[in-house]
Order: C-alpha cells, then structure tokens, then sequence
C-alpha cells in the first residue's frame, strides 16, 4: 500500500536518533561512572601512601637515621586515618585531594578491616617509639612488625582492587548499552535509506502514494538533518569504510582532531590513516575480524594530515547487509592523547620535585663536609703562619676549592627552592677568571677560549653563583653557535696537506671593561631600554659563528627555542630573568656568518673595595666562657672545638638535642651561648632551641645549618633564635658571629 512505507519511516527514523542520543547519554554515564569511582581509588592510594611513608619512617628511625623523628611517623599515621575516616563515612569532600567527594563509598569498600589493620600497625609503632631501652636507635624491625604493616597493605590492595571491579563491571554493562544502541540506530538509518528509494520506484504508478512519499520523505530528511547534526557534533571521532576500507563518511571531530575534511579523504582507504606505532600484521588481523563480522575495540594511533599521531580508545561496528554480509563498518574513537599528556607532565613534575629534594639533601650534607675541610684548613694555616710558605700556599687552593663548592651548594639548594639569592659584591673580571678552568672544560679543544678582563673594575651588587650561570650560558651559547658555522666550513675540506697543524674552528673572545651607559646605548639594547643612565660594568661575549638571522634575533631569548637539538633552550632565557633582576640590559650585535656578541650591561657599584685594619683586629680578638656545640656530625663538632679553643673559649659539644640539653643542665650550666645544629636524631633543633628557651630564656643561641636562615626560620615558627650562620664557614665567620651575639 501507498501509506506502507511512511508508516515506518517515521517510527524508524525516530529510532534511529533516539538511540544515538541514547548512545551519548551512556557515554556520559559511562564516564560519570569513572569519575565517581576515582576519588575512592586517590583515597587508597593517599593511604597506602601515607602508611608506606610511616612505615619507611620507622624504619629509618629505628636504624639509625639522624634526620626524621618520631612525630613524623605520627603525623603519616594520622593522614592516614583522616582519609580512611573520610572513607568510612561517606558524603565527604577531602580539600587536600583537590576537592574529590567521597560518596557512598561504604557499599564499594568495608573500611573495617582496614580499620582494623591500621590501629594494629599505630599501636605497634608507637610501641618501638615509645620504649627505646628495647626499640632505640639503630634496632631494626622485626618481623612482627612487617607482618602488621603487609597485612595492612594486603587490606588496601584488596580495597583497591575492589573498586577497579566494580567499576570495570559497571563500565562493561555501559559499553555494551552504547554498542547495542548505536548498532540500532545505524541500523533503523539504513531503514530509512532503503524506504527512501522504495518511494522513488512507487513514483510512476502512485500519484497520490507519490505525494505521501514525498511527505514522508520530507519527513524523514528532517530527522536525518537531525540525527547527522548529532553526529557531526558529537565529542568522538566517527567514521564509516565500506567493506573494501574505503573511506565513506567522517564527522567534525575527525577533521578538527586529524586535519582531514571529507574531500580530502572520500573515497581514500584507511590505509592513509595508519600509523607506525601498529604493525601490517595488526591491520590484516584487525581487517578479518571485521569483515567476519566481529565487533573490535582497543588502543588505536591514526597518523594525521601533517604526520602528527593521535591516540584512541575505539571500537569498530561491522555492518551487514540485506543477504547478511558485511557492508560497511562504524570506527568511534575517542582522543586520549590530552589524557596521557597531561599525566606525562604530572609525573615529570614529580620526577623534578623528586630531584629538588634530592638537590636539597645533598647540598645540606655536602655543607656539613665543607665546614670540616675549610674549617680544618684555616686551623692549619693559623698552625704553619710561620712554617713553609708553601703550606700557605696549599691551603689557599683548600679553602678557594671548598668555598667554590659551597657556591656549588647553595646553588643546589636555590634549585630545591630552598635558598634566595645572596647579593654582594662581586667583580665580572675576578668572576670570568674564577670560571677559567672550567669554561675550557667545557669549550670544545677546536674552539679558541680568549679574554681581555679589565684590572681594578668597579663591582656590582649581584649573586655571584647567578653571574657565573650567566657567563656559563652565553659561552655555551657561543661555541654552539661556532659548531654551526664550522659544519658548513668542514664540508669544504682542509687548506693543508700532510702534517698541517688543525686550525680551530673558531674564537670566543670575553672582554670585561667599565662604560656610561646613554641615552644612544639604551635606544640600541634589546632588553633594558629603560634603565637609568650612569656608570655600568660590562661583559661580553663574542663568537666567530654563523651568526643570527632576523627572526632568530627575535626569538633568543624565548624560553624553549632553540636552534639545536631537543633538550636545550633555557639557557638564554635564564641569562634574561638573571638581568632583569639585577636591573642590567643587554646589547646584541649579530649578523648570519659574521658571528654574534651578547654585552651584558650591570649598575656598578663604586671603586674596588679596600681591605681595612678590621681583619687584623678581629685576629687578635679572644673570648671568654664556656660555649655549647650541639652538632650530630662529628667532624663539624671536632673542627668547632678547636677554633673555639683558639679563641679562648671552654667548649663543650653534644652529639644531639636530648645530650645537649643534660650539658646544659652539667657540664654547659654557665655557658654564654650555644651554636645549635638544626637536623639532629633524637631531638632536632627546633625542640632543643624551645627546651633552651624554657631554662634561660635570654642565652645567646647561634643557629648553624647547611640550609638557609629562611628555611631554618620556617622550622623554628614562632622560636626566636639570636642569629644564623650558615655552613660552610670559616673561623672568622664564626669569630664574627660570636662577636655579634656575645655583645663584644
């Protein structure tokens, strides 16, 4: 009958949008599913986190470690049970966790064991803290202990998988719904499609059953408008191949995501989206799935239209025909590649943060050494003032060696973001010379290393460790820039014949000098324009290089770029930050294949300072009393007592906070002041300073640390400490200081 066939178009076309809207509404609970079960998965792991932290805690502390203490150990348990009790009882949002709510999470997780476990494991760590007559210092765990904390784990694992159960199951059910719905909905389109061409062939002998087609099929083109609307703004990327693999349709994500539009592609197989990350042998094996008429689903990288990869989540829908065969296939696939990046950057972040502390670490120990060796060498040299000059002379290089790794240090802790800058005088001449030999460590032996540094030079007021990170990188900069130029000459060939001598590639000239900076200078600086005028010191760095083009110039001191290979890129945009900060501008003159020159321009500070009589009179300095050393390292202390004994101090040391306190109460009870470690076993110094202040509120406490007086101040809060030296220090440093604090 004429009206047959409207009769179903209509029911089936709306099938067909309803269930892709369907589609997309199980899409969103499918997702909304991953979300809902990912705060309970970040709850477990802080858990295991912070029990593992305890437990590596515990252990370290019952081993020996003279840098954690017990409250650390208390606080992890605690954060731990914070969280669990946030599991326990649901409908809680942990802020710590950037916000995440926990909603019934009691039907996924019975918290009861883990409970259970968790005090078990705090009572027994409280216990090996508690009684150091059976579980001090250096008494390692027993087995007891470790089963409590494995059972522990064994509970949060078995939570943990309990969860990723849950919602792999419920994501299954999801998944197939989406799958099954958007079969349906293909399905009643390609009803539709058929009904449509049924109406044509009833064109001739059904006028009146024409127009109800045409209706109909004005009808149904409004759904297709719709339900192709949906599609082509749909999140996921779509395609449909015939049976051959022959491109048929893609929607807007396909062409926002890879670059393609459907001109490009159309008609075009597949075969122009593969990527290399996929083998022939798993296409061929994908491709006769398909065609068997089985459904795939997997990781799948296409390659776009300017060779970029994208990585998916996809699933493959083949589509049978009226005899049964398979016709065409459905690819929906959802960019993932955001996602993984996104986590690559996280832990990369944690790798560089992991690396911070580690920075920090070792700069703090490293220091500790330092004050042995540079106190010990100004022992010496007291020792030998009128022996052999040539002790003298080793003794120089001992102290000029160690105070250079305390600038090593220091510039290890301001990369842990432990330290701020220490401003100073420094001069750019001694600086560049000070660097000498490590610049032509790192010049290669084919480029020539010149200078021509300016005697007496006014200083300025800058970091010294940030002013040789400056001539570092600009000397780097330059011989990259005469490797680039020297590849092009090399190609050429040789002038000389047998027995030649290699003639360098090039020259890197550094020049120091003293210039007025005016009006003209500061039209020609690409960073600095503004700077007042006056006197400026100045260092440059010239190169025989290729050389810089126009657009190169512009882009130096973007952060990033570079011209060489991957990995580098920060070094001139570090030079920029370092002038800026200390108000300096920087001129460049350049040219490609004529070389370039960086002049860095710093306000001098006044004339070259002259040393006073003061040294001598701090020489000859003596003090007087009794001084407490509280230091766990026994080197530092060893190498204190002896330059306090020089000075005429009694000196009393301690190898903790807990021993230093009974010194105090004995041996110390008329001391004038103590210099006091901040990380110590047993006691650190922020408990020993407030048990110091609770006996004599006004002793004259000298705190002393391989991290600065800003990160000890932060430990101490609120505890008012008289002054701070940091380590390494010589025996001035400390005569000075003592000066200070003793009013003398």
């Amino acid at each position: 009958m004429p009206g047959t066939p409207l009769l179903i178009v209509l029911p089936a076309a709306s099938l067909a949008v309803v269930t892709l809207l369907a589609w997309l509404y199980a899409a969103q609970l499918a997702d909304q599913i991953r979300l809902s079960h990912a705060p309970h998965l970040v709850a477990i792991g802080s858990i295991r986190y912070e029990v593992a932290e305890a437990h590596l805690l515990l252990e370290e502390i019952l081993g020996g470690d003279t840098t954690e203490d017990a409250d650390q150990v208390r606080s992890r348990i605690g954060h731990a049970r914070t969280t669990l009790s946030a599991l326990a009882g649901g409908d809680v949002t942990l802020e710590e966790y950037g916000g995440l709510p926990l909603d019934a999470g009691s039907d996924l997780i019975n918290t009861k064991p883990l409970r259970r476990e968790l005090d078990n494991f705090s009572v027994i760590a409280e216990q090996r803290l508690a009684n150091p007559a059976t579980s001090g210092a250096g008494t390692p765990l027993d087995a007891s202990t470790d089963a409590i904390y494995h059972n522990l784990m064994g509970e949060l694992d078995l939570a943990q998988r309990r969860i990723t159960a849950t919602m792999d199951q419920r994501m299954v059910v999801f998944h197939r719904i989406q799958w099954l719905l958007a079969g349906i909905a293909l399905t009643a389109a390609g009803l539709v499609l058929w009904l449509a061409r049924r109406t044509e062939q009833l064109e001739a002998g059904h006028r009146h059953a024409l127009q109800q087609e045409i209706t109909s099929r004005e009808a149904d083109q409004e759904q297709m408008a719709l339900l192709a609307t949906t599609v082509e703004q749909a999140y996921e990327i779509i395609m449909i191949t015939d049976h051959d693999a022959r491109i048929r349709y893609i929607n807007g994500a396909f062409s926002r995501l890879l670059g393609y539009r459907l001109e490009d592609v159309g008609g075009k197989y597949a075969e122009m989206l593969r990527s290399p990350r996929h083998t022939t042998e798993f296409y061929e094996t994908l491709y006769r799935q398909l065609v068997t008429g089985t459904p795939w689903r997997g990781t799948l990288f296409y390659k776009g239209k300017w060779g970029e990869e994208l990585e998916s989540e996809a699933a493959i829908t083949p589509i049978r025909g009226t005899d049964g065969t398979v016709t065409h296939m459905v690819s929906v696939a959802r960019d993932v590649s955001r996602e993984k990046s996104l986590q690559a950057q996280m832990e990369h972040m944690q790798r560089l943060e992991s690396l911070g502390i580690l920075a920090g670490g070792i700069a703090h120990d490293f220091n500790n050494i330092l004050t042995s060796i540079m106190g010990s060498a100004g022992l010496a040299r007291q020792s030998a003032e009128n022996g052999n000059p040539v002790v003298g002379e080793y003794l120089d290089r001992i102290e000029t060696s160690a105070e250079r790794a305390g600038d090593l240090c220091r510039q290890m802790l301001a990369y842990s973001g432990r330290s701020n800058p220490v401003i100073g005088r420094v001069s750019l001449s001694d600086a560049v010379q000070e660097m000498g030999r490590l610049l032509e460590a790192t010049i290669p032996k084919h480029v020539c290393l010149e200078y021509e540094l300016a005697p007496d030079l006014p200083e300025v007021d800058a970091d010294r460790a940030q002013i040789s990170q400056v001539i570092m990188n600009l000397v780097i900069n330059a011989h990259e820039a005469i490797g680039g130029a020297s590849s092009s000459r090399e190609s050429g060939g040789g002038t000389g014949g047998e027995g030649s001598a290699v003639q360098p590639a090039g020259t890197i000239r550094i020049t120091t000098g003293h210039v007025r900076l005016d009006s003209r200078t500061r039209a020609s600086a690409v960073v600095g324009g503004d700077r007042d005028e006056g006197d400026y010191v100045f260092l440059d760095v010239t190169d025989t290089g290729c050389g810089m083009d126009a657009d190169t110039r512009q882009r130096v001191f973007d952060p990033f770029f570079t011209t060489k290979f991957t990995g580098r890129g920060l070094g001139m945009s570090a030079v920029l930050g370092i002038v800026r900060g200390h108000h300096g501008a920087i001129l460049l003159t350049t040219e490609p294949g004529r070389g370039t020159s960086f002049r860095v321009l710093f306000p001098a500070a006044g004339p070259p300072r002259v040393t006073s009589a003061v040294a001598d009179h701090v020489a000859t300095w003596r003090g007087n009393g009794t001084v407490l050393v509280v230091d766990d390292e026994e080197a530092v202390r060893h190498v204190t007592r002896a330059m306090l004994d020089r000075m005429g101090f009694h000196t009393v040391c301690a190898e903790n906070g807990v021993r230093g306190i009974e010194q105090l109460d004995n041996g110390a009870r008329n001391a004038v002041c103590v210099l006091l470690d901040m990380t110590m076993p047993l006691m650190n110094g922020a408990e020993t300073l407030r048990h110091i202040r609770s006996r004599r509120p006004q002793l004259p406490v000298l705190l002393i640390s391989g991290y600065t007086a800003e990160d000890a101040a932060a430990h101490l809060g609120g505890d008012r400490f008289t002054a701070f030296l940091q380590k390494p220090f010589r025996a001035a440093d400390l005569e000075l200081a003592l000066r200070r604090v003793t009013g003398s």
